[in-house]
């Protein structure tokens, strides 16, 4: 079994310290194979109930946008010490579209409960300008000292309840 297979069965992700880390998943388009192939399938990470990602310098986004679908299983979402962290998802332009368009421009993490978001200074928001973010699980948000937190953000989440 691939590299690429083992981590469709992944529930625990755990990134610290990795300063040279610019994103966690890129899938580039000109180097397509069998492994990439499997990280294009946006529930590559459909079994995945937490992720802690601590103490990664150069970190700006996380995921391209399409794999969102896929984190049907998302519980924990745990940010921090990331400086460079602008927003969780990212939109793919080497894909060439806007994937999440067919589906509408709203990110749902329907079973995430838990949101920490911590010493962020870029941290703008999860998801690019004009997209929405919809947890409907949602039982605990912290945020401490992420100064470009975007309010609308905020607002989002907290009018959900």
């Amino acid at each position: 079994m691939s590299l690429a297979q083992s981590l469709l069965q992944l529930k625990s992700l755990i990134v610290h310290a990795c300063d040279s880390l610019e994103h966690l998943v890129v899938i580039k388009e000109h180097d397509i194979d069998k492994g990439e192939e499997i990280l294009s399938n946006p529930l590559f990470f459909s079994k995945l109930e937490s992720l802690s990602i601590d103490s990664c310098e150069r970190l700006e986004y996380i995921f391209p946008i399409f794999i969102a679908r896929g984190l049907v299983q998302l519980e924990a979402l745990v940010l921090s010490n990331a400086l460079q962290l602008k927003h969780v998802f990212y939109l793919d332009h080497q894909r060439g579209e806007n994937v999440v368009a067919r589906d509408g421009k709203e990110i749902v993490l329907p079973n995430l409960k838990r949101l920490t978001l911590e010493e962020l200074a870029n941290f703008i928001s999860l998801c690019p300008e004009n997209y929405h973010f919809n947890c409907p699980a949602l039982e605990e948000i912290t945020t401490k000292k992420c100064s470009n937190l975007a309010t609308s953000f905020m607002v989002e989440i907290v009018a959900k309840d």
